[in-house]
């Protein structure tokens, strides 16, 4: 579920970044697949390191910047050939040192698997959530490189 993007696409943060994710849920055999906080957490954390727009660190750390992110809402379809899912995600990034928000955006991505991906529609939505959950991050580390440290 990670996203990836060039390395020199990213303004390099040298300081540590503690990641906390919000409002997710376990996958369910009723409703299907949805984000877990700690999968998410874990996907954040990969994309930002990849990136080299942050070094994440341990819950409990004195990281420098808090990077927050509460999803709002994942929308998924029923049924159909081709899934697409909208994902939600509420974005802050704070400087900690400084007490100060240097982000706050919520952005909406969307992911879409098709029946050449996979024919189970089970593995088609868990496909198009992944998609859109790395499109969502991709989006994030662009608005990263905008930011002022």
């Amino acid at each position: 579920m990670q996203a990836t993007l060039p390395p020199t696409t990213i303004a390099t943060a040298p300081a540590a970044v503690l990641v906390t994710v919000a409002g997710g849920q376990q996958t369910s055999a009723l409703d299907g697949p949805h984000i877990a906080d700690p999968d998410f957490k874990s996907a954040i954390e990969a994309s930002l390191t990849n990136a080299r727009a942050f070094q994440p660190q341990a819950s409990g750390s004195t990281a420098r910047y808090a990077l927050r992110a509460n999803i709002v809402r994942l929308t998924k379809p029923m049924w159909g050939g081709t899934f697409t899912v909208e994902l939600e995600v509420a974005w802050t990034l704070v400087d900690q040192q400084q007490n100060k928000v240097l982000l706050r955006k919520a952005i909406t991505a969307s992911g879409t698997a098709t029946m050449a991906e996979a024919f189970a529609g089970a593995t088609r939505i868990r496909l198009a959530v992944e998609a859109a959950a790395r499109a969502n991050i991709e989006q994030l580390l662009r608005e990263l490189a905008t930011v002022t440290y």
